[in-house]
């Protein structure tokens, strides 16, 4: 008997953001004795809580496995591409304080910095695409130069990497993704062009290959990323 495999449904722009805000509330809340105790009392007396809780753990559980099997093979991909292969150690501002978190590979480092920008880039009044055939792109880990612009972030790897300027970043961009063959028709305007992890991390490699210095420039950039959205939430929180 043939079975058919079921395709995982590509969420809409508002359902990953409240995935997103919501494995960060759960995630906080978990760090919080209070919390946690409060959740474990209610959990333990209310039948419908725990009949809600076990729901929403199961289905959290198959999201969380299907993002880390997609973002392990994004990750080895990349790291076969680039041969990278060195440690960064990431710091969080607490207080006005930079406290070490924990050493990990740069890819890996790499991957979170790249959830940073595909988080920020959710949030911008145009994030949905439209690529060349006018088919508007979902929420799957892409964005595009125009978004990467409006980000600001092409203005950091030009100061990381000494690139001469935003449209010979943009040519290094578009070389990549036919490379890739992300894109067998590219607009000139470079507006619709997308951007993957791999598209990401291969930009960076391109940019600073001939430098002896590399590594430390890689490393500083995307601590620039980081930081920058670190200090802009501390003062969003402060106002």
């Amino acid at each position: 008997q043939k079975q058919h495999r079921k395709k995982p449904r590509t969420l809409t722009k508002e359902e990953a953001i409240r995935y997103r805000v919501l494995f960060e509330g759960v995630r906080s809340g978990a760090m919080v004795p209070a919390v946690s105790r409060s959740f474990s009392i209610l959990f333990e007396d209310y039948l419908p809580i725990r009949i809600a809780g076990r729901k929403i753990y199961g289905f959290l559980g198959k999201v969380m496995e299907e993002v880390q099997e997609e973002r392990l093979g994004e990750v080895m991909r990349a790291r076969d591409v680039t041969g990278w292969d060195w440690s960064v150690r990431e710091y969080l501002s607490i207080d006005s304080r930079e406290v070490e978190m924990e050493v990990q590979n740069v890819i890996e480092y790499a991957r979170f910095v790249w959830d940073t920008i595909v988080d920020k880039a959710l949030l911008l009044e145009h994030s949905l695409e439209f690529d060349a055939n006018h088919v508007q792109y979902q929420e799957v880990g892409i964005i595009s130069f125009s978004q990467m612009k409006e980000l600001s972030i092409d203005q950091l790897i030009i100061d990381a990497f000494l690139v001469d300027s935003s449209e010979k970043l943009e040519s290094i961009v578009k070389d990549i993704a036919m490379e890739e063959k992300l894109n067998s028709e590219t607009p000139e305007d470079g507006s619709y062009l997308e951007i993957t992890f791999l598209s990401f991390v291969s930009l960076m490699q391109r940019c600073s290959m001939d430098m002896p210095d590399y590594q430390e420039r890689v490393t500083r950039f995307l601590e620039r990323v980081v930081s920058d959205e670190q200090h802009r939430n501390n003062s969003g929180l402060s106002n």
